[in-house]
């Protein structure tokens, strides 16, 4: 059984670009770990070409629109 999907152009990134852009303030809204924890789970989506990850330039936008709890926006606060 194959599932066939709609393939949209986009631009993909690699790990490192992604966590690049998505940047607020100088600092990453999402670090190195998470990002790969967030591919392991299946939550972020991606292609692997080898042992190349490729991420989908607005992945972290359907990401956190498929969220049940929204993600509290930061303060630039760190906790003392």
């Amino acid at each position: 059984m194959s599932i066939q999907r709609e393939l949209t152009p986009c631009r993909y990134l690699s790990v490192d670009e992604f966590i690049e852009k998505n940047r607020r303030d100088g600092r990453p809204l999402v670090g190195r770990t998470a990002t790969y924890e967030a591919l392991r789970r299946g939550d972020l989506l991606h292609v692997r070409l080898g042992r190349k990850i490729l991420i989908p330039e607005d992945a972290f936008d359907r990401m956190l629109a498929a969220r049940p709890d929204p993600i509290p926006a930061a303060t630039g606060d760190a906790a003392a």
